[in-house]
């Protein structure tokens, strides 16, 4: 077996090591740009999150300031929670009509009979806290 000789000049071994380190300089700032790129990218979402996040936060104060008027307070008041101003007379309307007694007997068996479905740790809780 003959061996090859490569005998390198200093010239060319300086342009060999020239031409290397400008590639390695050339994929480190292609990976630099790239990750910069995306850090872009990423702003702009953020930035759009940020603004969807104070619009909603601005939404909600204003409803907030709305309903600690006087007017809201009473509507959720007299609405939701079935309160009624002092001399004033609540009023149920009943929209079944059925008599009472009828009524009463319905939610009794009703009632029973959703104790029989009922599954065994609440029929077992009930008997215990009926005692």
């Amino acid at each position: 077996m003959s061996r090859i000789a490569i005998s390198f000049t200093g010239q060319a071994l300086t342009v060999l090591v020239s031409v290397l380190v400008s590639l390695y300089f050339t994929v480190a700032l292609g990976q630099r740009t790239f990750q910069v790129y995306q850090l872009k990218q990423e702003e702009v979402r953020l930035q759009g999150e940020v603004m969807v996040l104070e619009l909603r936060n601005r939404q909600l104060s204003a409803q907030r300031d709305r309903l600690l008027t006087d007017t809201d307070i009473e509507k959720v008041a007299r609405e939701e929670l079935n309160l009624v101003k002092p001399g004033e007379t609540a009023v149920i309307v009943l929209s079944n009509r059925q008599p009472a007694e009828g009524r009463e007997q319905e939610a009794a068996t009703q009632s029973q009979e959703e104790a029989e479905t009922a599954p065994f740790w609440q029929r077992l809780w009930s008997w215990l806290t009926a005692r």
